[in-house]
């Protein structure tokens, strides 16, 4: 069996592995261990978050330690989250672990020193930027278009955030992140479904499916307001 059957069978049993500054938290409750209670795993922002509940936070967990997170069903894993640990929060028989992904060096609100990139490669004057953050896992692949060809191009003092936005506008690159905390910026073509994604009919005997009625106290139906001296 594989992952991918794992996911689709009707029963699976889901499982998790997490390691914190490559110490391997236990899976189970465990008298007297730091039980993992709840992981939550948010992507959807620019910079992926994760937040680990536990019953006890261990004294050796501090600020900017590595963690990673992997998660899967029937002992097939797969690596969901990778960053470093940010916070934490404690309270009676409880704490929260809060942690950043990889980009987060990307969007510290910290202005870089400008930069001239006449003659660089958008790729390369992205890469650039990337070493220059501390991002060491990335995947860059923008086209070879030659900065500088009518002007000496400088980008000005502001954050890595912005200078990436000038470079990947140059031709519609987007940045994602992966499980494995490698960043990735290339570019994304929109590119038509092969089957519709909806369909409507014109027929005129649309039934109605569902209905509900609402008792609104505050509501009257003939409101008369008067005023005066």
């Amino acid at each position: 069996m594989t992952l991918a059957q794992s996911v689709a069978a009707t029963t699976r049993q889901l499982c998790y592995r997490l390691w914190i500054d490559n110490v391997l938290f236990p899976a189970g409750p465990i008298s007297g261990a730091a039980n993992v209670s709840r992981i939550i795993v948010d992507k959807m922002s620019p910079v992926p978050v994760c937040s680990i509940d536990v019953d006890n936070i261990p004294s050796w967990v501090k600020r900017g330690q590595t963690i990673h997170v992997d998660a899967g069903y029937d002992g097939f894993y797969q690596r969901v989250f990778t960053g470093t640990v940010q916070d934490r929060s404690r309270g009676l028989g409880a704490g929260t672990i809060n942690c950043m992904g990889e980009s987060f060096k990307i969007e510290r609100g910290i202005e870089i020193p400008a930069r001239n990139v006449d003659g660089h490669t958008v790729d390369e004057a992205i890469e650039d930027i990337l070493d220059y953050v501390g991002v060491d896992n990335y995947n860059v692949v923008a086209p070879a278009f030659t900065l500088g060809t009518a002007s000496s191009p400088v980008l000005d003092r502001m954050t890595a955030p912005a200078m990436l936005e000038l470079l990947m506008g140059i031709d519609g690159c987007m940045r994602m992140e992966t499980g494995s905390g490698r960043v990735i910026i290339r570019q994304v073509e929109g590119l038509p479904s092969s089957t519709p994604f909806m369909s409507y009919g014109t027929t005129t005997a649309a039934g109605i499916i569902a209905g509900e009625t609402r008792e609104d106290p505050t509501y009257f139906r003939n409101r008369v307001i008067v005023t005066g001296a």
